[in-house]
């Protein structure tokens, strides 16, 4: 049964989505040593029993599961075929842990999730230290494992996978030696750093609210804008991902400002990438409707304001983007991507007037934020590209 549903399962994580293998020169040799992967998705298990196949029988994997998830007929019996070592997380651990050593004497391969559950967010948690401990009781070797891309499959709580490519990077094998627990603590904490370097996954503590989903979002959209060549996430992956997230708050609370605002910027960038006419205008319409329910709640959101307003100013809607701008600066003076924005579509408009008001006015805004500088400076640029001869009075 279990050989049978492994090959079905095995072949489809292949054919469907595992896009590439780095590295894999280190599972040579995987027998009576630990797997330690981050985990963001239930295809996790599947997409490294694929990795597995031909180097070690399927009998001889094991995972090491959280002891809730036996607890149901229908989970207890999928977590014992999958060869599921119950864990008590709370409780003493001497039984599991002499039954994992057997397993490793054996020459059995152990999977552990240092984060001890799924990622909510598909950002690293914070780790724990059980499997660095059982392998040093055991004296196994671990071998670090980089999943990148499960969580955009199939995230926390849903019930179809998309299409989308899995991507999986293998460290190498290293013995673990640590005395005291903070040596153990800091080479768990260096462990969790190999496995974002490996997967290319961001980290990030441990989020457990509505409010941290926000701020999940907030953080993926952000990554996607800035789009550095640093990026390990591409920036339709970074938006899907934001979109994903402050879905489930608005599923929560429908009127949710900081959700709206931030759903409504994933559309809307996802819309700019989009190729295809019709689909790109359906994810603009989106993206402005969601920031049009922000201002319902809320009119004085300058940051739905100038969203709105750079979703015009996009499209080339210039007299739309400039009422949007300007409501925006009425209601925050200083809020210098609004300030920047309206800056250079006036000089595309050649409403030199408006352009330079700001530019009069600019020394008496507050800089708080480094980035609040780099706008000004980018005004000032923009300004002597345009070949402007008068004194702005900027030192």
């Amino acid at each position: 049964m279990v050989r049978v549903i492994t090959a079905i399962i095995t072949f489809f994580i292949r054919a469907r989505y595992l896009k590439s293998v780095s590295d894999s020169e280190h599972l040579s040799n995987v027998s009576g040593k630990i797997i330690v992967a981050n985990h963001a998705s239930y295809l996790d298990h599947f997409v490294i029993l694929a990795l597995l196949k031909g180097r070690i029988d399927r009998k001889k994997i094991y995972f090491l599961t959280k002891k809730e998830a036996f607890e149901k007929p229908l989970s207890n019996w999928w977590h014992k075929m999958m060869q599921g070592i119950p864990l008590d997380r709370k409780g003493l651990v001497l039984e599991t842990m002499r039954e994992v050593k057997e397993h490793l004497q054996e020459g059995d391969v152990l999977v552990i999730y240092p984060e001890g559950t799924r990622s909510r967010t598909g950002l690293i948690g914070v780790g724990k230290d059980g499997a660095l401990s059982l392998a040093k009781m055991a004296g196994a070797e671990i071998i670090p494992v980089g999943i990148n891309g499960t969580f955009d499959v199939l995230p926390a709580k849903s019930h179809w996978a998309k299409k989308r490519p899995v991507h999986v990077t293998v460290g190498a094998p290293r013995t673990v030696f640590f005395k005291k627990n903070r040596e153990r603590h800091e080479l768990t904490r260096q462990l969790m750093t190999e496995l974002s370097l490996l997967s290319g996954e961001y980290r990030k503590e441990q989020l457990k609210d509505s409010t941290d989903l926000v701020e999940a979002a907030r953080f993926y959209n952000t990554a996607g804008i800035r789009d550095f060549s640093t990026n390990t996430l591409s920036s339709r992956q970074c938006f899907e991902r934001a979109r994903l997230l402050a879905q489930k708050v608005l599923k929560e609370d429908s009127k949710n400002e900081l959700a709206l605002l931030e759903v409504g910027i994933a559309y809307a960038r996802l819309g700019l990438l989009k190729k295809l006419t019709m689909v790109r205008a359906h994810y603009l319409r989106k993206g402005a409707r969601a920031f049009l329910a922000v201002l319902q709640e809320n009119k004085k959101n300058d940051a739905a304001l100038y969203a709105l307003g750079r979703l015009f100013h996009e499209q080339k809607k210039y007299q739309q983007a400039a009422r949007y701008y300007e409501l925006g600066l009425q209601v925050n003076p200083n809020n210098s991507a609004l300030r920047s924005w309206s800056f250079r579509l006036y000089l595309v408009m050649g409403m030199q007037g408006q352009a330079d008001m700001l530019m009069e006015r600019l020394p008496e805004i507050e800089m708080k934020q480094q980035v609040d500088q780099r706008r000004r400076l980018e005004m000032i640029a923009l300004a002597m590209r345009w070949k402007k001869s008068e004194d702005y009075g900027i030192e």
